[in-house]
């Protein structure tokens, strides 16, 4: 009889032994030093002893839970992930690319991981243009024209990369899309990092590996009651690179992996597939409820059904919650702040004109209520009757003049923002959340990326990357 939750009963069983420690971690186990928090914590955080098996060479308890992981998914194969689902990423692009600089067509509204992905695989990339929503500023989809229309004039394309759902939730047609990849017999690779939860209910968007995808990734702790961290990678049926992406995530992964973490996946695993069902349900009932109600402030808008077809949106998830104070005499920046420092609630992110809530199945009726409750009573002070336009810049195309592990490993040098139009970057810059890069080393600064950069300067928005954090300069290639 298959044990339901094996890495998890084997941690509890080790604990029940109370052993003598005589290996690492340097805590023991024990509380001297930590609070009540922590002490339960320290008990669980074990290594590789007797009994527990080996991340890198899975013969028991970890290989029990990784199968049960692939069962519980429906995948032909899925596989642990300690270090985030930026490893994932990493492991997928070194997995596929057997040649120096293999060109991937990838979507333009991809996490920043995506580019030591590059760096480590040396990856070219080929950029693939978003639909944008002008008014809200937030990136929606990636379409199947868009995706054709750059494979029919590329022949070098290894594979294509996408992110689907979307940090707001927006999901675009990964069937058509994968349809289009596979006419011109290109592996489709998705950065499902947000849509876990997906794979656990039928009236949820289409799972990415349902619709054809030949790998993705699941950030598990995002949507899932899984620990920080923790991920996993699921590859369909037709994926042949099953040695070399499990060498590329041991090559990827520390060799003292989270046992706190593996068990939370576990336990997590078999929760979803005990309740999921029932606890998805709740959830999306509650969703199609107070996103309506949240709709209906006077003042507000939040992003519901009636996007579907809007700018290649074919789904949505009902967990995000993107609202936009349309008519309020705040910004989304403002929003967040008013939300967290007088109602104690903290929202995802933020952005000039939206911020983003994330529910999870676990949230009750009450906490949808709560954060209604509180918008509405904002929108009473904030109202006006004049509807704004907040200023947009949409995140531009970049202009790729070195692969990204050349601009990554040049010699560089500090220059002057407004100096650096036409030369090539030797740093990331990020607007993080939600973790899209504007810009990579290797990619040649224009008017275009300066106008963004001062605009999310201008808007409140945090800049992630550069070494002068008020970008009044920048690294650029030296030479």
């Amino acid at each position: 009889m298959r044990e339901k939750t094996p890495i998890y009963t084997a941690i509890k069983n080790y604990i029940n032994q109370k052993s003598l420690r005589f290996h690492m971690p340097g805590h023991i186990g024990s509380a001297i030093y930590f609070d009540n928090i922590l002490e339960q914590l320290a008990r669980l955080d074990i290594t590789e002893v007797t009994g527990l098996d080996d991340f890198h060479l899975p013969q028991g308890i970890i290989e029990e839970g990784r199968q049960a992981l692939t069962r519980a998914f429906g995948v032909s194969e899925s596989y642990f992930l300690v270090n985030g689902a930026s490893s994932g990423i990493h492991a997928l692009f070194l997995a596929l690319s057997n040649k120096e600089k293999d060109t991937f067509l990838i979507s333009r509204n991809v996490h920043k991981s995506v580019f030591a992905a590059m760096v480590l695989a040396d990856v070219i990339p080929e950029y693939i243009k978003c639909q944008t929503d002008s008014y809200l500023g937030i990136t929606v989809s990636t379409t199947s024209e868009q995706i054709e229309n750059v494979l029919s004039c590329s022949e070098v394309a290894k594979a294509v990369f996408i992110t689907n759902p979307s940090y707001y939730g927006t999901v675009s047609n990964t069937k058509k899309i994968f349809e289009i990849a596979n006419k011109y017999n290109k592996p489709l690779l998705v950065d499902e990092a947000h849509g876990a939860h997906f794979y656990f209910h039928s009236e949820y968007p289409t799972p990415s590996i349902d619709a054809g995808a030949y790998a993705a990734v699941n950030g598990l702790h995002k949507s899932l009651p899984v620990l920080n961290q923790g991920a996993c990678i699921h590859v369909g049926e037709n994926f042949k690179e099953k040695e070399q992406l499990f060498s590329a995530i041991s090559l990827l992964t520390t060799t003292s992996p989270s046992y706190p973490i593996l068990a939370s996946i576990d336990l997590a695993r078999n929760f979803i597939e005990k309740e999921g069902q029932a606890f998805l349900d709740r959830a999306l009932k509650l969703s199609i409820e107070y996103k309506r109600k949240i709709s209906s402030i006077k003042g507000i808008h939040c992003i519901t059904d009636d996007y579907l077809g809007y700018m290649g949106i074919n789904q949505i998830d009902p967990l995000k919650v993107v609202i936009s104070p349309i008519q309020l005499s705040i910004n989304g920046y403002e929003l967040a702040t008013i939300l967290y420092e007088k109602y104690n609630i903290h929202i995802e992110m933020a952005e000039p004109n939206i911020v983003v809530a994330m529910f999870s199945l676990l949230h009750t009726r009450s906490d949808w209520s709560t954060l209604y409750k509180a918008l509405k009573d904002i929108a009473r002070i904030y109202y006006t009757d004049t509807k704004k336009k907040n200023e947009v810049i949409a995140l531009p195309l970049p202009k790729v003049t070195l692969s990204p592990r050349a601009g990554y490993r040049a010699a560089s040098k500090k220059v002057k923002l407004n100096q650096s139009i036409n030369k090539v970057s030797a740093e990331i810059v990020t607007l993080y959340p939600p973790g899209v890069p504007c810009l990579l080393p290797g990619e040649t600064i224009t008017q275009e990326i300066i106008d963004y950069i001062t605009f999310v300067k201008k808007t409140g928005g945090y800049i992630q990357g550069p070494k002068d954090a008020s970008m009044e300069t920048i690294a650029i290639v030296d030479g």
